[in-house]
């Protein structure tokens, strides 16, 4: 049996072995986590890889199938087959292959290791131990980081941190599900995309993940018999009896994006003036325009509508009639630039909630070095595992309307009381709002009014709310809303 197809099967082996499994061995109904030494034959192995502190502790019992033994990691799955003479006897399943990612990132040639992630995938042994990339570099909404996705372990940056942060998806914990009962920080959870639909397919492979982002929802079919599918960055659109044809839909049209005022041609230098209408058009960034080239030209996007803004913090951003471009200086190529999440702002906005999608939580930094003691480990992760769920009351809001932010402050997992967070409204002027919200409760639940955003149709209100901890850290998320009037 190849170990790929016994992985299927054990997920149930695993349960009897934990239902089975007495005294320290096994766990305990109700137990909310535990960690297990990693076994003996494992040892060298999981520590040339970095130990606890890179690839996080073990979270199962060691089980096995036929010449196959396996052990739970929270990052990833141990595997020892006694049959491979002279080869490799110790690798990491490839549980990535069972994620969703691969149906529309096979057959699309090396999509590399993103440059951020490289000195980690080298730490871990290369493709030997990590296997190839299954996914190109990729950035989620969702969790406002930046990821890949590999055959056998996942990267990932949080878009707060500096680059040279990386850290593990827990794609042993995912596969495991229930039966290992190990707490991550909600803040790392990673989400699995929904599956293209097939005559969608063709086009998201020319125009590449990187364009179109993840699948947000299933394909639906439109009262006028068209078939649509949101991604995290555009929506695809079939017409009716159309079948051969993909076409981007209007995110400025659908989002209420007004467009600025036109201005007539001049020279600014690293930018090309394109006319939208007769003379008048806008300034374009040939950054993105080659960008854009790459991707089908303008005739993919549609034409720009509006100026080059600058969003502070080395970001900049310009619409066009299909989708939001964005640069921003503090990301490595080939994510310096790339689509601004529409798809998943249209998707709040019409399924009046965050899009539902499976998630794993990730653990182990892998910036750091030098594993210490199991005691050791628990207690930085205590200082360390701070999350905070941020929730808006409403998806949108007119500009005349005041929007509700609820926040429930986690520490290792606990709710936290009486923390004290403050929230910064970053304004579309380029000012910004500072609120400090109450102590959370007992449940480690807060929440804030804020003052109405006179801002247009579609604008995309960002904000920061932070929290301090008595090492003197200061703890962030990020989070958006949007200011709309439906037409």
């Amino acid at each position: 049996m190849k170990p790929g197809s016994a992985v299927y099967i054990l997920i149930l082996l695993l349960i009897g072995l934990f239902a089975a499994c007495g005294g320290e061995a096994g766990l305990n109904p109700g137990q909310s986590q535990r960690t297990f030494d990693v076994d003996p034959q494992f040892r060298e192995f999981y520590e040339s890889m970095g130990g606890a502190e890179i690839v996080g502790p073990a979270i199962s019992p060691l089980f096995s199938e036929e010449n196959l033994d396996f052990q739970y990691l929270v990052s990833s799955l141990l595997v020892f087959d006694a049959s491979k003479v002279d080869k490799q006897l110790f690798y990491l399943a490839a549980l990535g292959r069972e994620m969703n990612i691969t149906w529309y990132t096979d057959g699309v040639g090396d999509l590399g290791i993103f440059q951020e992630f490289t000195t980690a995938y080298e730490r871990l042994g290369g493709a030997a131990t990590c296997g190839k990339a299954i996914s190109g570099p990729h950035y989620n909404p969702q969790k406002h980081r930046y990821e890949q996705f590999l055959e056998s372990v996942g990267f990932f940056r949080l878009e707060t941190e500096p680059p040279g942060t990386v850290h593990l998806l827990a794609y042993g914990a995912w596969k495991c599900g229930s039966a290992c009962k190990f707490q991550l920080s909600p803040e790392t959870a990673v989400a699995l995309p929904t599956r293209i639909d097939e005559r969608l397919l063709g086009a998201v492979k020319s125009l590449g993940s990187d364009f179109t982002g993840f699948p947000l929802t299933d394909s639906y079919t439109n009262p006028d018999g068209s078939v649509e599918q949101v991604f995290e960055n555009v929506v695809l659109y079939i017409p009716q009896n159309q079948a051969e044809h993909v076409y981007l839909a209007s995110m400025s049209e659908r989002l209420g994006i007004v467009a600025d005022l036109l201005t007539i041609p001049s020279i600014v230098e690293g930018a090309t003036f394109i006319p939208t209408n007769e003379e008048k058009g806008y300034q374009v960034p040939n950054g993105f325009l080659e960008y854009i080239n790459r991707k089908g030209g303008l005739q993919t996007t549609g034409l720009p509508i509006g100026e080059l803004m600058d969003l502070g913090d080395g970001v900049r951003r310009q619409c066009f009639t299909s989708l939001c471009l964005e640069m921003d200086e503090k990301v490595s190529d080939p994510l310096k630039i790339r689509p601004y999440p529409l798809g998943y702002t249209y998707a709040q906005m019409n399924f009046h909630t965050r899009p539902s999608q499976m998630e794993i939580e990730s653990a182990g930094e892998l910036n750091q070095v030098n594993p210490t003691s199991t005691e050791q480990i628990a207690e930085t992760q205590q200082i360390q595992e701070i999350s905070l769920q941020v929730r808006e009351v409403y998806p949108w809001i007119s500009p005349d309307q005041r929007q509700e932010i609820s926040v429930t402050a986690f520490e290792n997992g606990t709710p936290m009381s009486q923390a004290q967070l403050s929230l910064v409204l970053h304004l579309p002027e380029g000012s910004q709002k500072v609120y400090q919200m109450p102590p959370t409760n007992e449940s480690g639940e807060t929440s804030i009014i804020l003052d109405p955003v006179n801002a247009a149709s579609g604008t995309i209100i960002q904000y920061q709310i932070c929290t301090s901890l008595e090492t003197g850290d200061t703890y962030c998320v990020r989070d958006e809303f949007l200011v709309w009037i439906a037409p």
